[in-house]
């Protein structure tokens, strides 16, 4: 299973570093991001911002049940 991923970090004027994941559909233009953030910076709430997206895959089981089954099979054999 694959999913995207949209991770933005902020650097806080207290200098802690904060951050926002979110599952998104596509990886959005970064000036769509950057409208949100980058008035924060300029206006000083933030000392700056950074954001990556990137798709994950996840390798579940197909049926995590009977690979279960199995190994308990296995370890009784």
């Amino acid at each position: 299973m694959t999913k995207i991923i949209l991770l933005v970090l902020l650097w806080n004027t207290d200098d802690s570093i904060t951050h926002n994941i979110v599952m998104v559909d596509e990886c959005p233009p970064i000036e769509v991001v950057a409208v949100q953030f980058q008035p924060m910076q300029d206006a000083g709430v933030i000392k700056s911002w950074s954001a990556f997206c990137q798709g994950l895959f996840f390798d579940f089981p197909e049926n995590p049940k009977e690979e279960k089954e199995e190994k308990k099979e296995e370890i009784n054999a």
